[in-house]
Formats: C-alpha cells, structure tokens, sequence
C-alpha cells in the first residue's frame, strides 16, 4: 500500500487553476488535517519523511501543496495590474 500519492488538483473558483499536492494514503475524516507547504524552489518532496512517518500518519491526514509557479501547478494566464484606483 502506497504511502502518499501524487495528484494535480483543479481550483475551479481561483480560475481553473491546477494545484500539485501529495496527499496521505487512506484519509480520515476523524483525524485531524496537517497541511505541508515546502519552501521557495523545492516540492512537497520536501516532506516525504513525515509522509513516511507511520506515527505521524496514524494520528493525523497529511497533505503537501506546491506553490503556483513550481512543479505541476499551474495559474490561467491572466494579466493583472495594481491600481490605486478603485
């Protein structure tokens, strides 16, 4: 049995945006959630120990998002501009 998986979510309400996430085998909706977010220029790679931690993933469901620009996420390309005007 897998350890964590590797998925590409779609964000319908940030514009069809795509998120890359790795996501703790056998979610349980009794435990609580622990959300991973890796530093600037590495994965959620980054905390594959944890995943692989059976303490940590019996206690809690894990789950490690890439940041927009890294790895499989993805934003729609849409041109935005501050304005001071409102």
């Amino acid at each position: 049995m897998s350890k964590s998986e590797f998925k590409v979510t779609d964000i319908p309400h940030r514009g069809c945006s795509k998120i890359g996430c790795r996501f703790s085998s056998n979610f349980n909706p009794g435990l609580p959630t622990l959300k991973l977010v890796n530093s600037f220029a590495t994965s959620p790679d980054l905390h594959l120990q944890q995943f692989a931690d059976e303490r940590m993933r019996s206690k809690t469901n894990l789950i490690a998002m890439e940041l927009f620009g890294h790895g499989a996420s993805r934003a729609p390309n849409d041109p935005f501009t501050y304005s001071a005007n409102r």
